[in-house]
């Protein structure tokens, strides 16, 4: 397991508007940080809500909805053998977004190299 510093909530904030400045599309955002395109998205619209200014990126295509029973039947798998592979991935996921953000956040000149 890779040992990231824990960064709090406004550290994160810090991390996600530098980075979201700094990129041409959300999609290079959630590349960055390790997240979906969706949740870089959501998270963008949150923080516009209370009152960050943050630019507006360009629009992609239309999300594709998919069928979890559907996918099953294509991978001839039950359902639950699929949600318990899916809670592993979560759980990788989760750790490379943290380990993705201590390193934007390390890495912006005016705070991450600031001693606590």
């Amino acid at each position: 397991m890779i040992s990231t510093p824990k960064l709090s909530k406004e550290e994160k904030i810090a991390a996600f508007i530098h980075v979201w400045g700094n990129a041409s599309d959300s999609k290079t955002v959630a590349q960055t940080l390790g997240m979906t395109k969706a949740s870089v998205q959501a998270k963008a619209s949150q923080l516009r809500g209370d009152g960050y200014p943050l630019k507006h990126m360009p629009k992609g295509q239309p999300r594709i909805v998919v069928d979890p029973k559907r996918v099953c039947e294509l991978l001839s798998i039950s359902p639950d053998k699929l949600n318990t592979n899916h809670r592993q991935f979560l759980d990788a996921a989760k750790q490379k977004r943290e380990a993705a953000y201590a390193v934007v956040f390390q890495s912006i000149p005016s705070i991450g190299n600031t001693p606590s």
